[in-house]
Order: C-alpha cells, then sequence, then structure tokens
C-alpha cells in the first residue's frame, strides 16, 4: 500500500470551536480509523489570536502580513497533496502546486452575496477582492468536492467548473447524556429550539417570528436559542414581542451540553435563509428531536423525508408545521423514526474512502 503524504490546509482554532473546527477534526478521525495509507500533515494558515485580543480590528497591514505567513506555510509543507480544507480562506493559499490540490468547498455564501441572492448589503470593495481570489481557486484546483449537491449547483454556476465529488458530511461524536424525558404538550413545558449563529442567513429573526405566532396558541411554548449570545436585532425583536421571560439563551454550549438540549426539546426549528449542508437537524435526529426546517440550500437534500419542510420566509407556514409536531405524537413520532433511518446516509467510512480516493487520483496524476 503506497502511502500519500497530505496537507490539510485549515483556519481552524486550536480549540476546535465553529463548523470549520469541527470539519478539520472529521477528517482527521475519518482518515485517521479508515485511510492507514494516508499520513496526515495538518498546516494551520492562520494563527490563534493572543491573550486578549480576540475580536481586535486588525490593520491591512496584518491582515498582509498574515497571509504572507500562511502562503509560506503551505509552501514548506513537504506533501504530495494538499487538501485546502474552507474554499472561503482560498485568498491565504499560494505557493503549492494547484494540480495536486484538492478544495473542499462548503458554501459560496459571500460570493452569492456579491450576486445580489440575498436581502443584505452585498460585501465592500476588499471583500471582494477576496472572494474573487477564493473563487480563483476553486477553478484551478486540481479537484474540488462539496458537501451537497447545492453547493455544487453553485460552484458550477459561479466558477464555470464541475465538482469532482460530493461527499456528504459526518456526524461527529456527542458524550452520552443522561436519560432526559422530552417535553411535550402534555408533559411540562414544550421547547421549541434553534441552533445557530447571528449570520443573516440562520434566520435567527425568522425563529423569533415563528415563535411569537406559536405563543398563543401554546401559553406553556418556550424558546431557546443555543449558539452566538444573541445580537441587538434579535434582542430587539423578543422585546418587541412581549417574549422576554419565555426566551432563553444557551450560549456556546459544549457538545454535553447540547446532546441534553436535542433530548429536552420538543423540536427543532432551522429556518435557515441558506445552507450549505446543515449540521443541527441530524444532530437533532441522533437525539430523537423532530425537525421542522426551511427548504433552502442544502436542507432538502440532506433531511429527505425526516423533516417537515417551508420557505424559510412563511412565518406562517412554519409555524403550523410546529405546531402540528406539538400537536399530534403520532406525527413526531413518525418524523423521529424517519430520522434515525436518515442518518445512516451519513457515515464516516464513507467521507474517508471518498476522499482517499481523490487524493489517489491527484497524487498519481490521473
Amino acid at each position: 500500500m503506497t502511502q500519500i503524504h497530505v496537507a490539510l490546509l485549515s483556519t481552524a482554532e486550536g480549540s476546535r470551536l465553529g463548523s470549520m473546527g469541527i470539519y478539520a477534526d472529521l477528517v482527521e478521525r475519518a482518515l485517521a480509523q479508515y485511510a492507514p495509507q494516508v499520513a496526515m500533515l495538518p498546516v494551520r494558515l492562520t494563527t490563534p489570536p493572543a491573550a486578549g485580543q480576540r475580536g481586535v480590528l486588525r490593520t491591512q497591514y496584518d491582515r498582509l502580513r498574515e497571509i504572507a505567513a500562511a502562503r509560506r506555510r503551505a509552501g514548506a509543507s513537504r506533501a504530495s497533496v494538499f487538501h485546502v480544507l474552507d474554499s472561503s480562506f482560498g485568498f491565504l493559499v499560494a505557493g503549492i502546486p494547484w494540480e495536486r490540490t484538492l478544495v473542499t468547498v462548503h458554501d459560496l455564501i459571500p460570493a452569492l452575496q456579491v450576486q445580489g441572492r440575498f436581502p443584505v448589503p452585498r460585501p465592500g470593495w476588499a471583500a471582494r477582492r477576496l472572494i474573487g481570489a477564493s473563487l480563483g481557486v476553486i477553478r484551478r484546483a486540481g479537484a474540488v468536492c462539496t458537501d451537497s449537491q447545492s453547493s455544487a449547483r453553485d460552484v458550477s454556476a459561479l466558477t464555470g467548473r464541475t465538482v469532482d465529488a460530493v461527499i456528504p458530511l459526518c456526524l461527529r461524536k456527542f458524550p452520552t447524556p443522561n436519560a432526559v424525558p422530552r417535553r411535550d404538550g402534555r408533559s411540562g413545558s414544550p421547547i421549541l429550539m434553534h441552533v445557530g449563529n447571528n449570520g443573516f442567513y440562520k434566520n435567527r429573526l425568522g425563529v423569533v417570528r415563528v415563535f411569537a405566532r406559536m405563543a398563543g396558541a401554546h401559553p406553556a411554548l418556550r424558546l431557546v436559542l443555543a449558539g452566538a449570545t444573541p445580537d441587538e436585532l434579535v434582542q430587539r425583536e423578543i422585546n418587541g414581542f412581549g417574549l422576554t421571560q419565555r426566551v432563553s439563551f444557551e450560549v456556546d454550549p459544549d457538545d454535553a451540553r447540547l446532546a441534553t438540549l436535542y433530548q429536552q426539546a420538543s423540536l427543532l426549528l432551522f429556518p435557515s435563509l441558506y445552507e450549505g449542508f446543515g449540521w443541527p437537524p441530524l444532530e437533532a435526529m441522533r437525539f430523537g428531536c423532530p425537525v421542522v426546517c426551511s427548504d433552502a440550500g442544502s436542507l432538502p437534500e440532506v433531511t429527505g423525508d425526516a423533516a417537515l419542510r417551508c420557505a424559510p420566509n412563511d412565518i406562517a407556514g412554519l409555524a403550523a408545521a410546529a405546531l402540528r409536531v406539538l400537536e399530534d405524537p403520532c406525527l413526531a413520532a413518525d418524523l423521529v423514526t424517519r430520522g434515525h433511518r436518515n442518518l445512516v446516509r451519513f457515515d464516516t467510512r464513507q467521507m474517508a474512502m471518498a476522499l482517499v480516493a481523490l487524493y489517489e487520483r491527484l497524487a498519481t496524476g490521473q
């Protein structure tokens, strides 16, 4: 068995927080478990902020210096194959043989923003330059993979190239939580749960509006927002509906806490405007939590027949779907059963083998 030395080019922080940190960890674990022929050479493209510097605005000079340092680290890696784990940071990479480089595209949200796809301001001139550079990396790479068919279509539309493989992500390992009785409309307070950040595409405002529409029908219903600290817009929306006492925040919960929240929730509401993949619905299914989500981006292909879906801006439709789950135990149980069945499609070994096939093709030049 010929060994392949693969440089894994990542921007994930050492703490592994965030979706790209999770992806880097999944790739390393999958390859370590199922691909002994792959020797991994992790390369950090960015350096973690010094103590007390998180969130400090960097100067343009700092950014240029970081890009130059990242390119030196990437070029210095003696690998037979290079894997850029997040195409969004493709602008950081130079000095590597593109014909032996794999780029993973999770989503192209910034490029879609440039096109005016979403109802938010378009990126400024400097951001557009970096976005263009990252699209250029996708065009030049020897191979490109995506997490979903949805992202593959976006790659084709925005770069003109065909994706070499669609490789669905697998689920990460969660600590096994203690058994927690599921809350529903008949026992205890039903819980509507959302997992996400304040990015516009996560549609947290839509979550609050759906909850507000349901609140009158279910006076005991509570909303739990798990993830980033809610921004001012979300707080204002909650206050405006007079729902402050019925909304709670779980800021950056660890995996053990997140698992418990999924177990406690009556359903996961996930009305994203766009997802390149979308882990929370699958995580909810893992813990027997029914899912109501949008039909945007990759969510229809990821959730399959195991979720109720509506357009992300259809507040009335999303609320009606969520109320159906709360009020129909048979429907909720059926969604849970379908969810467990759906998870079989997201297998760690399959992800590892699909990556290895691309590595081998690039290493041999075929």
